[in-house]
């Protein structure tokens, strides 16, 4: 889906294109995290996470996917997770591997 939204060749018009990628650009403050850890501000991100709490014993599963876009980079990126302690675990592991990413993707 994510390819879909990018790509010129899209089977979805430029018109929901734009409308979906803005939606994605300009989430909610409190949930802009996931596949933007580690990108510097100015690079353009459109992202959506999500995250449910397994069971009460703290298996969280929780996800990021995203467009990255900026700096002489350009990628898609989806990041699924399961069995975290926490919510927050889950966030901090997915923002410590997307910061790999970004920083290896020269």
């Amino acid at each position: 889906m994510l390819r879909q939204l990018i790509s010129p060749r899209s089977r979805l018009t430029r018109s929901q294109r734009r409308y979906a990628l803005r939606l994605l650009e300009n989430v909610t403050p409190s949930q802009r995290w996931g596949v933007s850890g580690g990108v510097p501000p100015g690079v353009m991100v459109a992202l959506k996470n999500g995250w449910l709490p397994l069971n009460a014993d703290g298996d969280w599963q929780v996800n990021s996917v995203g467009w990255i876009s900026g700096d002489g980079r350009d990628y898609l990126m989806a990041v699924l997770t399961t069995g975290s302690a926490t919510e927050q675990d889950g966030i901090d592991l997915i923002e410590e591997l997307t910061g790999i990413v970004w920083r290896n993707m020269r």
